[in-house]
């Protein structure tokens, strides 16, 4: 858990990692946590400082700035902390998986949806997305930011398939 409130306050960070949000909090039908496990406490940075050298501390009840029950839902199942980040009606979502076999092994995952995988999930806002690709077509670089692809009804196999294809993954140590 520990791990997780580290996240979330690198999910801050990379918001703009992932392209991907949530109608409801992920994995659906697994329960929140209420509070950080005491051996998730700590302070984390990133492995690779030049990604985000800020450290984030993680407590029973919060991952940097963000709180538990707030901004912040957290879920376990099995190694993987689910960091939901609650906004407008919808979830960001950040993957820590956490390996402890022979030594501490962390790394945080930003979903995103390609064009190869877009067809396999129930994407609400698909119009308005294409509405921009085309609009931005042929066009300069524009400072105007891309839609995210709001999913839902998300099953286990689609949530997996995104965080085993996710090629946006970076390590996080615990310095304390």
């Amino acid at each position: 858990m520990r791990y997780l409130f580290f996240l979330c306050g690198l999910v801050l960070f990379f918001f703009s990692c992932s392209n991907v949000i949530f109608v409801h909090s992920q994995p659906e039908g697994v329960e929140s946590l209420h509070e950080i496990p005491d051996r998730l406490h700590g302070m984390y940075v990133f492995e690779d400082s030049s990604f985000n050298s800020e450290s984030y501390v993680v407590t029973d009840s919060s991952v940097g700035d963000m709180v538990l029950g707030d901004n912040l839902i957290v879920k376990q199942r099995g190694n993987y902390f689910y960091l939901n980040l609650s906004g407008d009606n919808e979830y960001g979502l950040y993957v820590v998986r956490i390996t402890q076999f022979l030594h501490e092994d962390i790394e945080i995952s930003f979903l995103n949806i390609t064009n190869d995988n877009a067809h396999l999930f129930n994407i609400l806002n698909l119009e308005e997305i294409r509405a921009f690709d085309e609009q931005d077509e042929g066009q300069p670089l524009s400072f105007k930011q891309r839609p995210d692809y709001l999913i839902n009804d998300v099953s286990v196999n689609q949530l997996n398939l995104l965080l085993n294809s996710s090629k946006n993954k970076q390590r996080l140590l615990r310095v304390d």
